[in-house]
């Protein structure tokens, strides 16, 4: 997607990644912040999306209209979602933390941000 590629190639484009948009966290921070004591929590967005959607996404968001190619050379298709991860935030939820918005979603603030 840099410049004027017209191709992308991508490798393991069904894998899912938990991502944890900015204000998500933000959103269980203040939970937390309200109920101050030692414990763990996960910080992730409500949904995992694939490889595939996520890069569909940044490119929709800085209006790229080259062709995402599906590859199985994993360095030439290489990108950082390609080890799948899926967090359990159920005792976030359990005290009280609601996301903004799906990673998705969210996903466009981020790219706006660094783009």
């Amino acid at each position: 997607m840099r410049g004027d590629a017209e191709r992308f190639d991508l490798a393991s484009g069904d894998v899912t990644d938990h991502l944890s948009a900015a204000t998500n966290i933000a959103a269980l921070i203040e939970v937390v912040a309200s109920r101050p004591e030692a414990r763990i929590l996960n910080a992730a967005d409500p949904d995992t999306p694939t490889a595939e959607a996520i890069v569909r996404a940044i490119a929709a968001q800085i209006a790229w209209e080259g062709e995402i190619v599906r590859t199985e050379d994993s360095e030439r298709g290489r990108h950082p979602w390609q080890t799948p991860m899926v967090l359990d935030t159920t005792a976030a939820r359990e005290l009280g933390y609601r996301p903004v918005g799906t990673a998705i979603e969210l996903l466009s603030e981020e790219v706006r941000w660094v783009a």
